[in-house]
């Protein structure tokens, strides 16, 4: 058996309860069909898609972790993308990392937006206790900055200097 990590999107449109159904009645039968495990599943919510699938902009993100075998694997990948109710999926093979790692993962960032939430009753927390950043948000901080120091870099210059600049070059034989 392999550890595989299964992502699902569904249709924003739809309720979080109806989706839960189709969840069920759709992606946890078909695993169970495929004498697939199910060891852990996790919603992470309603969410903006970067484009629209099937005129839908928000999708409901689930995940699955599962055992399986590697033969079953073509046939559920199959199914879940001939499915009308799922607008995405995809199928991941855990190599470097176990199911409860994983499981881990998935579950300490909601610690750490419940920790936050607390921050504002209690008292600040010493400089050297840092809170963990998600990989994404950290490029897009990175992202920023670049930008941040590009227009900083770019020199004003004014229109008289612009005009002299040009009649510079025009009178010049250099073009």
């Amino acid at each position: 058996m392999q550890e595989y990590e299964l992502c699902v999107i569904f249709p924003g449109s739809k309720t979080e309860q109806e989706n839960t159904e189709t969840a069920k009645a759709v992606v946890e039968d078909l695993l169970k069909q495929n004498n697939a495990e199910v060891k852990f599943t996790h919603s992470l919510g309603r969410k903006k898609m970067a484009y629209q699938i099937n005129t839908q902009s928000h999708g409901d993100y689930r995940v699955y972790l599962f055992e399986s075998e590697k033969d079953a694997i073509q046939k559920i990948n199959e199914k879940l993308r001939l499915s009308q109710q799922i607008l995405r999926h995809l199928i991941i093979k855990l190599e470097n990392i176990s199911i409860e790692a994983k499981i881990k993962s998935l579950e300490e960032p909601k610690k750490e937006l419940i920790e936050e939430g607390d921050e504002d009753k209690q008292e600040e927390k010493p400089k050297h206790e840092k809170t963990q950043v998600t990989f994404v948000e950290e490029e897009a901080k990175k992202e920023i900055h670049k930008e941040q120091d590009a227009k900083k870099d770019e020199k004003k210059v004014s229109l008289d200097q612009l005009d002299e600049k040009l009649d510079e070059l025009l009178e010049s034989d250099k073009l």
